[in-house]
């Protein structure tokens, strides 16, 4: 699968990235990444955000450069 399109994402998600392991994920706060296990996740000071599987499983070596904000 390849990345998805913003018209896809849930109307309260503000932010994509995609994980290590190649799933692609939609979130309402700005993630960071966390290199062991290698995934975004959200800082804890941030509210409690949504968050949801956008699909794909093809493992990537350049996932920390796959967070983009919504357009």
């Amino acid at each position: 699968m390849s990345k998805p399109e913003w018209s896809e994402a849930p109307a309260w998600s503000q932010w994509l990235a995609q994980d290590a392991n190649g799933l692609w994920v939609w979130f309402e706060y700005k993630p960071y990444a966390k290199i062991k296990p290698g995934m975004w996740v959200e800082p804890s000071t941030s509210p409690s955000g949504r968050f949801a599987d956008a699909g794909g499983y093809r493992s990537n070596p350049e996932w920390e450069s796959t967070l983009e904000a919504r357009p």
